[in-house]
């Protein structure tokens, strides 16, 4: 695994960000570790 899209504050990752974390991850502009904040 060369990429990690987490979330920490215990709220459910919603669609809409997993879809925009991996888009970064395939235009190449995403760090290795995304942590996802929506919600929170």
């Amino acid at each position: 695994m060369d990429y990690h899209i987490l979330k920490y504050n215990g709220r459910p990752m919603t669609m809409t960000e997993v879809y925009g974390a991996l888009k970064k991850i395939f235009r190449g502009e995403a760090p290795k570790r995304q942590v996802l904040t929506y919600g929170s």
